[in-house]
């Protein structure tokens, strides 16, 4: 059996998807029912999660967030925003049975494509024609159980990486909602200058609302000025950096070094095994700086199901760059104020 929750039903089964999300070996934080919450409150998308049920016993759920542009360019996404969203079930059949199902789904609601991002090339699983893409990697590190051995496991090399930031002045601060206005200030400003439309305020806001204690901000501060922010939501056992950003004329004092120094001593003193920097290009800055932490890539697979759409666009990279340069030329003020409406319909 499997149940599309609508809001009618979302309360009483939230739980009980949260709790299989937790223990299941391939979750993520953002299969959890916060990043659903996270979307729908700052971007008003509605989602369609699905549940699969062996009498009273889940085993297998498909988050899907419906994305649109003014009610044209419908897909579905699982999911928008992070770098995995995969379903997750008890085996391949009833894998495959979610995913016809939402297949299925999506040809009654005129939808173009459904975009599932995973680890597997499993494009088996699909009866209709796929597309898949697979330009980029997650970095992840599996650490032990105390920041002590974490840090006598780093080359000699890497600490002093680390010590060189504390030398230069650099300190670190961690928290909740207090600590958002000083992260946005990084963050916005780092986004503009990569050519990107930022996330809105909201949208940080809503992430530390939803997941609570399971997600923190973290700062680097140069005296009071923050140069280097970053957010890590705990899942489990698992650790997650989906966002790191530091100020580039104060990337000579290393701030990028204390933030994940302080995320990775912050995962292994709570219990984590497992620590995902993040998606990556092979060989680009960030993951030779991932890499550098004695992170090992994964590739990741992004599953472009065709549905009332006969191709796929693979221009849109081309034009990447055009728009990157002349977003960098934008005014911060002006960059804040429209990139969230923007930024709402890219689900990268």
């Amino acid at each position: 059996m499997i149940l599309n929750l609508d809001q009618s039903i979302v309360n009483s089964e939230k739980k009980l998807w949260d709790e299989y999300v937790t223990k299941h070996p391939e979750s993520t934080p953002y299969h959890l029912f916060a990043w659903y919450e996270t979307v729908n409150r700052a971007y008003k998308y509605n989602g369609h999660y699905l549940i699969a049920k062996t009498g009273n016993k889940i085993c297998g759920v498909m988050p899907i967030i419906h994305m649109h542009m003014f009610n044209f360019f419908n897909r579905y996404v699982a999911l928008p925003y992070c770098d995995q969203g995969d379903v997750l079930a008890d085996n391949l059949e009833i894998k495959q049975k979610l995913i016809h199902y939402a297949i299925s789904m999506a040809h009654n609601n005129r939808i173009n494509f459904i975009e599932i991002r995973n680890k597997t090339k499993d494009e088996h699983l699909h009866p209709n024609k796929v597309i898949t893409l697979s330009q980029k990697v997650s970095m992840t590190l599996d650490i032990p159980n105390s920041s002590g051995a974490l840090w006598n496991s780093f080359s000699s090399k890497l600490r002093s990486q680390i010590k060189k930031a504390k030398k230069n002045g650099l300190s670190f601060r961690i928290g909740g909602i207090e600590l958002v206005e000083d992260f946005y200030y990084v963050f916005s400003v780092n986004m503009r200058n990569l050519g990107s439309p930022v996330h809105s305020k909201i949208w940080i806001m809503e992430i530390i609302r939803n997941y609570n204690k399971n997600a923190r901000i973290g700062i680097v501060y140069y005296g009071n000025t923050p140069i280097g922010v970053g957010i890590i939501i705990l899942t489990g056992k698992k650790a997650f950096v989906p966002w790191g950003s530091t100020l580039k004329r104060y990337n000579s004092l290393a701030p990028n070094m204390l933030l994940y120094w302080h995320f990775l001593e912050y995962a292994a003193d709570n219990g984590a095994y497992f620590f995902d920097f993040g998606r990556s290009s092979i060989d680009e800055g960030t993951y030779r700086f991932k890499k550098q932490w004695g992170a090992l890539p994964k590739q990741l697979y992004w599953h472009y199901i065709l549905i009332n759409k006969r191709e796929f666009d693979s221009s849109l990279p081309s034009k990447r760059e055009f728009v990157e340069q002349l977003w960098q030329k934008l005014p911060i003020n002006i960059a804040n104020l429209i990139g969230p409406y923007i930024r709402k319909h890219i689900s990268l």
